[in-house]
């Protein structure tokens, strides 16, 4: 069986001008980040449908700014703050790349965030939203299961897949 950590995080990769660029899922900041700067975006959000060509209409800054933090390793930075700052400066290359490229990437940072679709996501957030605002609904619990066994080597540490399924090594 997988840990979290043998699968996350989830990568494509696409080719830009003859260089192959890892692309990922937008974190947490990212959408914080992209929702206080772009209200129209939270606004097709809150519809529950946000699809690319929605995206697209919106001009350049916003395709950009998501291609921005999708194109930052969810580790490249140690605080908040830092990793903003990387996404901002990966937004402005993208700014500069061709139509077409910049279609690719947001593509892929779509289908990273959203695997399902932005409404399947939307509906689950939802429902957890009211799970737990629902006081006197009870809890589901986990099924009894047997404990784990702990291991001192693991032959898959620092190795995380790729979305196409391939393994990643860590540096």
């Amino acid at each position: 069986m997988a840990s979290l950590l043998d699968i996350a995080p989830l990568i494509e990769t696409v080719s830009v001008g003859g260089h192959d660029i890892e692309v990922f899922g937008l974190p947490d900041a990212g959408l914080s980040d992209l929702f206080a700067r772009f209200p129209e975006l939270r606004k097709v959000a809150v519809g529950g449908r946000i699809e690319i060509e929605q995206i697209i209409a919106m001009g350049g800054e916003v395709p950009c700014a998501i291609i921005g933090w999708g194109c930052v390793a969810p580790d490249a930075g140690e605080t908040r703050s830092q990793m903003r700052e990387l996404a901002h400066r990966a937004e402005k290359v993208a700014n500069r790349l061709p139509l077409e490229s910049r279609a690719e990437l947001l593509a892929a940072v779509y289908r990273l965030t959203f695997p399902n679709g932005f409404a399947a996501c939307a509906e689950k957030l939802m429902a957890l939203v009211a799970m737990f605002s629902d006081g006197d609904a009870a809890l589901p619990t986990a099924p009894d299961s047997k404990s784990r066994k702990s291991s001192s080597t693991s032959s898959n540490a620092g190795t995380t897949r790729t979305a196409s399924g391939g393994a990643r090594h860590a540096n």
